[in-house]
């Protein structure tokens, strides 16, 4: 491939409408030359559309797209210079694997020679060198992603758009190919737009996640940035497993707070989002990796061991408080002694946060 990195992305005051129903409001969001940006929501908050809207298969109702400096709203997705890959792969299912990787400098008639360092550049970028000559019929299904993938780059786009393309694959494939995207990207990076619904993946590949809602972003950053710093309980809920202890707010600012929670008869001091307000309803934000348990004493946070789960090297372990709110834990099995009864729970306070409740 080219020492190009692609060209930036950049969504301004898109909106697009279905009839009365608004399946986007008001997008306005960069996308850096080379940047791996990942919109992660659940179904039907928006990143598809989107996605389609960069491609040019769906016209915003308000708003304008560019690629690089060039208004690309109306151009047609032929004409746009970007890579597609999709779910079910879109492959050709009577060509060859080299006809399918070179089908796109094929269209745009690039001399012979181009063409075919295209293809055997891209084949050797996802490990399928020896493949060339196979029909797609007769690949798994990791080893056609990995064609797809091949075909997107052969093309040298601007941009690189990814619609959950690892979805048809199982768990363990899943993880093989979204690390060899990652590589990829970190070899070869283009600006890559990936949707994605999977948490994991999103952390796994990601430069910077946009967590969609509604038709709207609702928080975007690293993905270390959304999972210690979330805005509010939606986005702890939706990236990462979240312990969360409701309560009101006591005292709030200069980015603190104290979370009174009248259930377990104390008060939290923790670390807080912005715009907490005193006798506002909020949660405290535990991860369970910063849980710590010990043998029940007469002070903290006491709970009855309800289950424990062996993950392998990791125990999972759930705790039930006084007020009904389940905590949960996790440890390494391997430096456990057995938990059962009663267990104190506590965790250092730079390590909590307070947020605001949004379901």
């Amino acid at each position: 491939m080219t020492g190009n990195k692609g060209k930036s992305l950049r969504f301004e005051g898109i909106s697009k409408h279905f009839d009365a129903i608004a399946a986007l409001s008001t997008i306005d969001m960069d996308v850096s030359a080379g940047e791996f940006l990942t919109l992660l929501g659940p179904s039907g908050s928006g990143k598809t559309t989107l996605l389609n809207i960069a491609a040019g298969y769906l016209d915003p109702t308000t708003g304008r797209v560019y690629i690089g400096d060039e208004d690309v709203t109306r151009v047609s997705p032929r004409h746009r210079h970007i890579g597609m890959v999709f779910q079910n792969y879109a492959l050709f299912p009577h060509m060859t694997v080299r006809q399918n990787v070179g089908y796109g400098p094929m269209v745009r008639r690039l001399p012979q020679d181009e063409i075919r360092r295209r293809i055997e550049t891209a084949l050797a970028m996802v490990k399928m060198e020896d493949f060339g000559e196979r029909s797609v019929e007769a690949l798994s299904g990791g080893q056609r992603q990995r064609v797809a993938l091949a075909r997107a780059m052969a093309a040298e786009p601007d941009v690189i758009l990814m619609d959950e393309p690892l979805g048809a694959l199982d768990r363990q494939l899943r993880k093989e190919v979204q690390l060899e995207i990652r590589r990829l990207h970190e070899a070869h990076g283009r600006t890559t737009i990936y949707v994605t619904h999977d948490q994991e993946e999103a952390l796994v590949m990601s430069d910077r996640i946009a967590v969609m809602r509604d038709g709207r972003v609702a928080q975007q950053g690293s993905a270390s940035e959304l999972y210690h710093r979330p805005k509010n309980t939606f986005i702890a809920r939706f990236l990462g497993e979240s312990n969360l202890i409701s309560g009101i707010v006591e005292e709030a600012g200069n980015g603190q707070a104290t979370l009174g929670v009248a259930g377990l008869g104390m008060a939290f001091r923790a670390p807080a989002a912005d715009g907490l307000q005193k006798g506002e309803t909020a949660a405290l934000l535990i991860r369970p990796e910063n849980v710590r348990l010990c043998p029940e004493a007469s002070h903290g946070i006491t709970g009855q061991v309800e289950e424990r789960v062996f993950l392998g090297e990791i125990e999972a372990i759930r705790l039930r408080l006084a007020d009904g709110t389940d905590l949960w834990s996790r440890e390494f099995a391997t430096e456990r002694s057995e938990r059962a009864g009663r267990l104190n729970a506590s965790w250092n306070e730079a390590d909590a946060r307070i947020l605001p409740i949004e379901d």
